[in-house]
This record gives C-alpha cells, structure tokens and sequence, in this order.
C-alpha cells in the first residue's frame, strides 16, 4: 500500500481518531510488554489477499458494548522497540523478527479482540479472535511503510480491528451469512436491546420503522439470528477425558430419509433440471418445504416468515409448484412417484 492508496481509503473513525490523538500528543506513554500466548506457528504463511476492504464495522461498533472501544489506549512496546524490528525485518525479511514483532505487540491484540468477547459463538470463541487479531497484526507490519509518520501500533490497531471483523463475519456461525445479512441483524439486535432497557418489551413495528425496513423483514432476519447465530458442530469435542469423543456420537443414527437420498443419489441432476423449469420464488418455496437447503423441512408458517406472506399464500405458491413438477416428471417414474406421494401426505 502506498501514499497514495492511504489518502483514498476509506476512513475508519476509530483508526482516524488515533491519528488525530497521537499527533495531539494524547495517547498514553507506552510500555513493552510480553505474552506468553501461542502466536501464529508460521508468519510467512499468512498471505496478502489484496482484500483491503473488510466488513464495515459500523453496525458493530454501534454496539453499546463497543462505545468505549473508541476511547481504548495502545499499551504495546514502545515506538522504537516497533520501529526497530521493522527495519530489522524490511531488511532481512526475516520471519523470526515477525514473529517477535507480533509477541510484544500480542497486549494491543488482546486489548482489541476483548471488545468483541460477547460476539463469541460455540464455534469462534475468543482465542480464534485472537488468532484473527494477530493475521491483521502480521498484515500490518508487512504493509506498514516507515516513511507514513506515524506509530506502527496506531497503524496496525485499524488492521487488526478489521480482520477480527472479517473472522466473525466468515467464522461465527455454521452457516455463512452474508455481511449484509449480518449488519442488518446487529443494527436489529441494538434496537431490541435499547428497548427491552427502557421498554421492558420489543416493538418490531417500532424497530422496522427506525430502520427503515418492513416489519416482515425484521422477522425474518429475527429469524435467521435464532436459527444460525449459535449453531454447534456435531464435530464439537465432548468431555474432558477423551478428546476423541465428538457430539455427532450422540445424534441417533436414523435410516436415511428420502430426501437425503434423493440428493446424494442417481436423481440429484434429474431434480435439478426440473427445479430450474420454476420461477425462482417457487423453487426456493419446494427447497425448504422438502428440506433440500439445509437437511430441515420447513413449515408453511415458517416459508411465510421468510418471504413475509401468509401461509395460504405459500401453500398456493408450493402447489402450482408441485404441479408443474409433476407434469414434467410424468416420464421418471421415481421422480413423479417421490411427489405424488409428498402431495399426499400434505392433503
């Protein structure tokens, strides 16, 4: 990254409030000090991904849990001890003095990632954030020029701050959400917050109408936050003694449904030529009535919630549906006998 790449990023208001501290000569004297926390085993394999555009971290920051990020100080090694080892690792490029440069700059990662501490999830708990922390850190010392002017802890708290960010958006939950998705979501989950605080209950008309969205959309992206934010593996470790002890071992072994059989069988380009005969709302309506998006089938009720409709109104959308499907099926006898089936047992 170069001069001219800094003056048009993007301005980050924490990283800009730094800048303006540390040239008002605000920040507190700053002291070394060394962690005895396991680091990235091998600094040369975190690779630049040229993505300087993280999440925008607004809708977190916007948090009332995060308003005091803005006012944390950089206690790291001081301005010298920093500069020292990057000259040292410019001119060598040596991964050992990397490697040193993230251990006594390991205080900074946690002062960041410990306000993100109650984003943690069953399946990116504070040590990954951590882990992501020191990816940023290690970013920053690979882009940091010496001549920008400014201190290298002020420089790389922008960094680390945004592959924490990055990590939760990608890690947090089984099932990916996009980011949009789960800014929405955050800005939802402060508006409840702030009313259950001053309320005792929540309002979703309120919420919509603050947010600008529909009440449906607040539903269901209500939704989709019980539904994915805390999933757990069935990889997840169980126990203490034995480390080899998975929490899939508990779930029933149960004789594979039909539809699982279906997707993994012979059938599944057969069923997917015809599902894209249907408009894209139909399609999507018969992938979570027949449990095909993610192994549960939903209810009408809960299509409904999705798409913020009635359920009669997804009932009359899934059986023009079926209707085609069976039309076009007529000449696959497994296909056509899967659906009729289904059809009657919904009637």
């Amino acid at each position: 990254m170069n001069s001219s790449n800094m003056g048009n990023r993007k301005k980050n208001p924490v990283f800009e409030a730094y800048l303006l501290a540390e040239k008002k000569g605000e920040l507190k004297d700053q002291h070394s000090i060394k962690s005895e926390l396991v680091i990235v085993e091998d600094v040369e394999d975190v690779e630049d991904s040229g993505d300087d555009n993280y999440l925008d971290i607004e809708a977190l920051l916007s948090l009332p849990e995060f308003e005091d990020l803005k006012s944390v100080h950089i206690e790291t090694l001081d301005f010298r001890g920093n500069l020292i080892m990057l000259e040292e690792y410019r001119q060598k490029n040596d991964p050992v003095t990397l490697n040193r440069l993230v251990e006594e700059n390991e205080r900074l990662v946690w002062k960041i990632a410990n306000h993100y501490r109650k984003l943690a999830t069953a399946d990116f708990d504070f040590e990954d954030m951590m882990q992501y922390g020191r990816i940023g850190l290690i970013k920053a010392a690979k882009k940091f020029n010496l001549s920008y002017g400014t201190q290298f802890s002020t420089y790389a708290f922008h960094w680390i701050m945004q592959s924490i960010t990055r990590g939760i958006a990608d890690d947090s939950t089984l099932i990916r959400l996009p980011v949009h998705v789960r800014e929405k979501i955050l800005k939802i989950i402060k508006k409840v917050r702030e009313q259950e605080f001053e309320k005792g209950e929540v309002n979703t008309k309120e919420i919509a109408q603050q947010l600008d969205m529909t009440e449906q959309e607040v539903a269901r992206l209500l939704y989709y936050k019980d539904m994915f934010w805390n999933l757990t593996s069935l990889d997840s470790p169980v126990g203490e003694s034995d480390g080899d002890t998975t929490l899939g071992e508990f779930v029933a072994d149960k004789q594979a449904s039909v539809e699982g059989e279906i997707l993994h069988g012979d059938l599944s380009d057969q069923i997917d030529k015809l599902l894209s005969e249907l408009s894209d709302k139909e399609r999507e309506i018969i992938l979570y009535r027949f449990g095909f998006h993610d192994g549960r089938t939903y209810t009408l009720e809960e299509v409904g919630k999705i798409y913020g409709v009635t359920r009669e109104r997804i009932r009359q959308i899934e059986a023009k549906a079926l209707r085609k499907l069976q039309r076009r099926a007529r000449y696959n006898p497994k296909i056509k006998e899967y659906i009729e089936d289904y059809v009657d047992w919904e009637n």
